[in-house]
């Protein structure tokens, strides 16, 4: 993983030799390595409290207020990241990861 990742620090990008396994690997690195949570620290505990809500709308309603305070850089990656997923996800016949498992997956990493 640590190669993988130097040669992408080098600018090259030669992902076809790779298992999907190491990818994955590394995009979570990437995220587990930044200086603060893609969610940020500050917004952590309102995070989990939305989570807990009682009604699905009120956490939409309340997950989403949340995300506009972001820092910009912070909602475009999470935005970006999301739409990655839900292509995943749009291809759970081949390859297992339905919402459920890419939560599993990719929550503690952006949390954290």
């Amino acid at each position: 993983l640590l190669f993988l990742k130097e040669q992408v620090e080098e600018g090259i990008y030669n992902f076809s030799q790779y298992a999907i396994f190491d990818l994955t690997s590394l995009v979570k690195l990437f995220f587990r390595e930044l200086p603060e949570s893609l969610l940020t620290f500050s917004l952590y505990t309102s995070f989990i409290q939305a989570v807990k809500l009682d009604t699905t709308k009120s956490k939409i309603e309340s997950l989403l207020n949340l995300c506009l305070q972001l820092p910009d850089p912070n909602l475009h990656v999470l935005i970006y990241l999301m739409n990655f997923l839900k292509q995943i996800t749009l291809k759970e016949s081949l390859n297992k990861m339905n919402s459920f498992n890419l939560a599993v997956c990719f929550a503690p990493n952006i949390i954290y």
